[in-house]
């Protein structure tokens, strides 16, 4: 409808790493690592991961922005073919936030099926996670800007930041605190 490509999981993100990742030994996933290089030798990958041994594996799943995934290729021509689908890839920037609201207020906002597109200069969507069915808290909420609002406000204050976007969502702002307090 507006030109951007959008995935959805109903059960979150976590969805599609759970499901490719369900046949694995419980070790062989790795998070909160820093992947520095990645190599192709013979019929395997090499990862350098830092402060840890290089890990070997038949595939590699790169889940990193596109922009960054060149970066690990760097000494590897066969990888660094597959990296011209990623010199293709261009990103809106997206500020995002992730709030607790009154339950009432999030589903006044939030009708089912608990997502809404925003068509002012700050929010581009926002979603009722409790709603959507991801979260089990009642008023999670996630807010994603327009990429011009994004631009203009990604070095500004996050709390001003956050009042914003929580304005323009139609939520109360009670428990953001203040974004301007007076200068004494």
């Amino acid at each position: 409808e507006d030109g951007h490509v959008r995935y959805f999981c109903p059960n979150g993100m976590t969805g599609i790493v759970k499901h490719l990742s369900s046949d694995l030994p419980p070790d062989s996933i790795l998070v909160d690592h820093k992947i520095t290089k990645i190599s192709h030798e013979g019929d395997h990958w090499c990862l350098d991961v830092e402060n840890r041994p290089t890990v070997r594996a038949k595939a590699v799943l790169v889940t990193a922005p596109a922009p960054q995934v060149p970066a690990f290729f760097s000494d590897d021509a066969l990888a660094e073919s597959c990296c011209m689908i990623a010199h293709d890839v261009q990103f809106d920037p997206c500020l995002a936030l992730m709030i607790l609201a009154g339950p009432s207020e999030a589903a006044a906002s939030f009708p089912a099926p608990g997502g809404r597109r925003f068509d002012g200069p700050v929010l581009s969507w926002g979603a009722d996670n409790h709603c959507k069915g991801i979260s089990p808290v009642a008023g999670s909420v996630t807010l994603h800007s327009c990429p011009e609002f994004s631009r203009a406000n990604f070095a500004a204050d996050d709390l001003v930041v956050a009042h914003d976007m929580v304005v323009a969502a139609g939520l109360s702002t009670a428990t953001l605190g203040d974004p301007h307090p007076l200068a004494t």
